[in-house]
C-alpha cells in the first residue's frame, strides 16, 4: 500500500507541471481564438490617455508596423507615431486566404476566398476614419490579390428596431419580417437551442436584405472606411460575429466588401480566382468575434 501510493503521489508531481502548461496553452488558444488577445508586443494602447488635438495631425504621418504572427493565421497590423509610442493611432487584423470560402451565402462567384481586412479601431480620441493609412498599407501590401474586407454594422438591430412591421411584412412576408423583429430585440435569441436555429433562418431574408441597405449607409462607419478606399459591397455575412456584442448590436451580421479583383495572364488570357465552393461553417456558429 505505501509503495503504490508513494508511487502515485509522484507519478502525479511529475504529470503536474506538464499538465499546468498544457493548461495554460489551451487558455491562450481560446484567448486568442476568440480574438479578444493582441500579441503579446508592444504596440501602444488605443485607450491610453491622449486627446484628438494630440494624435490627430500624427496620423498622415505615422508608420505601419506587424505586431506578429499567431497560430490562428490571423496577423495584427498597428498605426503608430514615433513622437507619442504609448498611443495606437489604429490597428486592423487580415485573415489569410481561404480558398473554399468563408461563408454560406450573401455573396457570389469567387467572394469569400481572398485575404480579408477585419477589426479595423482607432485610438479612442480619433474617429475610424482616421484608419485610412493603415487601409491603403494593406492594399499595397497586399497588391495582385483579390482583397476583401468584413465591417462591423453596430446599430443595425436598432435601426431595423424603427422600421414598422407593415413596412417590413410588405417587403419580406410575416414570417420573415416577425422573426427580423425578435432578432432586434435580442439578437442573442438566435443562439437558443432549438429555437435559435428556426428563428435565424426565418428572419434570414429580411435580415440580410435591411444588413444590405444599412451597409450602404454613413452609420456603417468601417464599412464607409473601406469604402472610401474603393471597396464594393458585395453582400453580407450572416450570424458571422458571434460574439454577445455583435449579435446585440447587429445580429451577427457583417457588410462585405471587396475590391476590383486583379487579372493575371497566363498564355495570353485573364485567369479568375477559384470560384467559392460553399461556406465554412462561420455563417452557421463558427464565427469571428471581433472584440479586439
Amino acid at each position: 500500500m505505501a509503495v503504490s501510493s508513494l508511487a502515485t503521489v509522484a507519478s502525479r508531481l511529475f504529470r503536474r507541471p506538464f499538465a499546468s502548461t498544457a493548461r495554460q496553452r489551451i487558455l491562450e488558444m481560446d484567448a486568442h481564438a476568440a480574438g479578444r488577445v493582441l500579441p503579446l508586443l508592444d504596440g501602444g494602447s488605443l485607450d491610453s490617455e491622449h486627446t484628438t488635438a494630440q494624435l490627430a495631425g500624427l496620423v498622415d504621418a505615422a508608420s505601419v508596423a506587424e505586431l506578429c504572427d499567431n497560430f490562428t493565421g490571423r496577423r495584427c497590423f498597428v498605426l503608430q507615431h514615433a513622437s507619442e509610442p504609448a498611443a495606437r493611432l489604429a490597428h486592423i487584423w487580415l485573415l489569410p486566404k481561404f480558398p473554399s470560402g468563408r461563408f454560406d451565402g450573401g455573396a457570389a462567384g469567387s467572394v469569400g476566398v481572398g485575404p480579408t481586412l477585419i477589426g479595423a479601431r482607432t485610438h479612442a480620441a480619433l474617429p475610424l476614419a482616421a484608419a485610412a493609412p493603415l487601409v491603403s498599407h494593406m492594399l499595397r501590401e497586399l497588391s495582385g490579390e483579390a482583397v476583401e474586407a468584413l465591417a462591423e454594422l453596430p446599430g443595425l438591430s436598432s435601426w431595423i428596431a424603427t422600421h414598422t412591421a407593415a413596412d417590413l411584412d410588405g417587403k419580406f412576408g410575416v414570417a420573415a419580417a416577425d422573426a427580423a423583429m425578435v432578432m432586434a430585440l435580442d439578437g442573442v435569441s438566435i443562439t437558443a437551442f432549438p429555437t435559435g436555429l428556426r428563428l435565424r433562418t426565418t428572419a434570414r431574408p429580411a435580415w440580410e436584405a435591411l444588413a444590405a441597405e444599412y451597409a450602404e449607409s454613413a452609420a456603417a462607419a468601417e464599412a464607409s472606411l473601406y469604402r472610401a478606399a474603393g471597396a464594393q459591397s458585395v453582400g453580407v455575412a450572416y450570424v458571422a460575429d458571434t460574439s454577445e456584442e455583435g449579435l446585440r448590436g447587429s445580429g451577427g451580421a457583417l457588410g462585405w466588401l471587396a475590391w476590383a479583383q486583379p487579372e493575371r495572364e497566363e498564355a495570353g488570357a485573364s485567369v479568375e480566382a477559384p470560384a467559392r465552393r460553399g461556406g465554412g461553417g462561420c455563417g452557421r456558429g463558427g464565427g469571428y468575434p471581433l472584440r479586439t
